[in-house]
This record gives structure tokens, C-alpha cells and sequence, in this order.
């Protein structure tokens, strides 16, 4: 399992913990519902910029891993002159 799908998994109970919470709160009758759909909100909107940063970071291991692993360049033949150092 990656990093990105266990971070996903994890925020992904949190926010139906929330959730649940939200919808069978204790009260007086609604004061608190606005305060928790915003901080729900929140949560989502810190989850969604986390993602798309593990995403991004994700891709670059990717990027860099597949020459290597397809044996296309041998990292200890590596010089100056190849192609695969100006993507380093």
C-alpha cells in the first residue's frame, strides 16, 4: 500500500468520524451544525491540498525510479552526458 493510500485511508475515517459526529451531536438544537460543517470543510479542503502534494511527490519518485527499474540506465554507468541528469 503507498503512503498516498494510506493517507487516504486514514482522513477518509476521520472525516466519517466527523460526520457522524455532526449528524448525532449533543445540543441545544443546531448552534454547534455550522461551526462543525465549517471545520468538516476545513479538514476536506487541508486533506485535498495534502493529497494533491502526495500525489506530486509520488510522481516524481515514479519519474525517477522507472529508468532505473527498466533497466534502460544503470545507475553506476551514470555520466555527465546522459540524459537522464538533466531530469536530476
Amino acid at each position: 500500500m503507498s503512503m498516498l493510500d494510506q493517507f487516504s485511508q486514514c482522513t477518509e475515517n476521520q472525516s466519517a468520524e466527523a460526520s457522524a459526529g455532526a449528524d448525532g451531536g449533543e445540543g441545544e438544537g443546531g448552534g454547534n451544525s455550522d461551526f462543525d460543517m465549517n471545520t468538516l470543510r476545513d479538514k476536506i479542503i487541508k486533506r485535498q491540498k495534502i493529497m494533491r502534494e502526495l500525489y506530486l511527490v509520488e510522481y516524481i519518485v515514479q519519474i525517477l525510479f522507472f529508468p532505473f527499474a527498466t533497466k534502460s540506465f544503470n545507475l553506476m554507468r551514470i555520466t555527465q552526458e546522459d540524459l537522464i541528469t538533466r531530469l536530476c
